[in-house]
C-alpha cells in the first residue's frame, strides 16, 4: 500500500535527490531530470520512480514491471547511512535486472557482482535489517473499526427482506461518507495523509474493469488504471478507510460481474459473443451508479460530498501530478444486453469479509 502526504513528497525528492547522487558519483551514470544511463547500456535510459509504502515485513523492494523503487514510510524515520545502504541494495537490484534480466536469483551472485563492482559491502548486501536498525516505529492507524462496520452492513445487503437490505446499503454509504469529512475536520489539508493500494491486474483494459473501476468510485476513492509492458493495473486511491473497503468490493466485483453474467447468458440465450458481454457489464455499472445517485441527500451530506470531491482531487494532483488521460469510448453496444446488466446492477449485493494478518519481527528488503 503506497502512501502518500506533503511531508511523504518531501521525503522521496530527497530520495531521488540521494539516488540520483549514487548514479552520478559511484556508478558513474549519466543522470538526465529523472532517467539515467549506465555507463555499459550508453543508449538505453531507465526511469528513477520513487514511492513510499505501508507493509508489514517489507523494507524496500525493486518492481521490474514498473521500472520503480519503493520504500516504507518508517525510513523517514531512519538514519542516514541505514537510508543510503537501503538506497544502494534497491539500486544493485535495479542494475542486475538491467543488466542480467528478470531471470535470476533474488540475492544471487548477479547481485553480488554488482555490489563488488561499485564497493557496496556490509549492511547493503543484506537481506533484511531488524527493527532496532530504525529510529523510530510508526504505524498508520487502519480504521479497523470503520472498515469492519461497513463490511457488517454489505454483509446486511442480502438479506431476503427488501427493506433491511436497502437501509443497510445507504448506511454503509453514510458511514463511509461522514469518517471521510471527520478525518477531513481533524487534520488539515496540508498534512492529510493518503494511500494508494493496486487492487486489480489484468492481461488488457477491458468492460468489465472499466465497469469494476465506475462502481468502485461510488465508494469516495480515486480510480487509476496505469498499463505496464505485460498487464494493466488498477489502483485506488484515498482515505485509508475507503481504499480498505474499495480493496475488498473489488475483489468481489472481479467475481460477482462473471457470475451475474453467466447467469443472466443461460436465462437469456440469444446473448452471444464479446459485444453483448461487455454491453452487459456496462450496463451493471450504469444501473449500480443509478442507484446511488437516487439516493436521498439531506443538504448536509450534499455539502460533504462537494468536500469529499475537492479532497480526493487534492488526492489525485498529489500521487499523479502529470496525469492527463481521456476517457474510452465502447465501439459498439449490444441493447438489450445492456438494460439486462443495468437491470443486475440496480440490485447488485456486495459482501466480502476482512483477512487477518500475522506480525513478524524483520523488515525484508527485496
Amino acid at each position: 500500500m503506497k502512501v502518500y502526504s506533503a511531508q511523504i513528497v518531501r521525503f522521496m525528492q530527497t530520495i531521488q535527490i540521494k539516488i540520483k547522487y549514487i548514479l552520478t558519483h559511484e556508478v558513474r551514470a549519466l543522470v538526465r531530470g529523472n532517467r539515467f544511463v549506465l555507463p555499459e547500456r550508453k543508449g538505453y535510459s531507465y526511469p528513477i520512480s520513487v514511492h513510499m509504502f505501508q507493509k508489514k515485513h517489507v523494507l524496500a523492494y525493486f518492481e521490474p514491471e514498473w521500472f520503480a523503487l519503493g520504500f516504507h514510510r518508517q525510513l523517514l524515520y531512519a538514519k542516514q547511512e541505514v537510508l543510503e545502504s537501503i538506497l544502494r541494495h534497491e539500486l544493485a537490484h535495479y542494475i542486475a535486472f538491467i543488466e542480467y534480466g528478470p531471470y535470476i536469483q533474488a540475492h544471487g551472485w548477479e547481485f553480488i557482482a554488482i555490489c563488488e563492482r561499485y564497493g557496496w559491502k556490509g549492511d547493503v548486501t543484506k537481506a533484511s535489517l531488524c527493527a532496532e536498525q530504525i529510529d523510530q516505529v510508526v504505524t498508520m492507524n487502519n480504521d479497523a473499526a470503520i472498515v469492519r462496520k461497513v463490511h457488517k452492513l454489505l454483509a446486511l445487503t442480502t438479506s431476503a427482506n427488501r427493506y433491511e437490505a436497502e437501509l443497510a446499503f445507504v448506511k454503509a454509504q453514510q458511514l463511509l461518507l461522514s469518517h471521510t469529512i471527520s478525518l477531513r475536520e481533524e487534520m488539515a489539508v496540508d498534512d492529510a495523509e493518503y494511500v494508494c493500494l493496486s487492487v486489480l491486474c489484468y492481461p488488457r483494459y477491458c468492460a468489465k474493469l472499466q465497469a469494476i473501476m465506475h462502481i468502485l468510485e461510488t465508494f469516495f476513492v480515486n480510480v487509476i488504471y496505469s498499463s505496464g509492458e505485460r498487464s494493466v493495473i488498477v489502483e485506488v486511491s484515498g482515505k485509508l478507510a475507503n481504499v480498505q473497503v474499495a480493496e475488498y468490493i473489488a475483489i468481489v466485483l472481479d467475481r460477482k460481474l462473471d457470475e451475474l453474467w453467466e447467469l443472466t447468458r443461460k436465462e437469456q440465450k440469444h446473448l452471444r459473443g464479446l459485444r453483448a458481454k461487455n454491453s452487459f457489464y456496462s450496463g451493471v455499472a450504469q444501473g449500480y451508479l443509478q442507484r446511488i445517485q437516487a439516493l436521498e441527500r439531506t443538504e448536509q451530506e450534499t455539502k460533504a460530498l462537494m468536500l469529499v470531491d475537492k479532497e480526493l482531487l487534492h488526492c489525485k494532483e498529489m500521487i499523479y501530478p502529470r496525469l492527463n488521460r481521456g476517457g474510452r469510448s465502447s465501439r459498439g453496444c449490444d441493447m438489450h444486453a445492456f438494460l439486462m446488466g443495468s437491470k443486475m446492477g440496480k440490485e447488485l449485493q456486495l459482501r466480502a469479509a476482512l483477512e487477518k494478518n500475522a506480525q513478524k519481527q524483520l523488515f525484508l528488503l527485496e
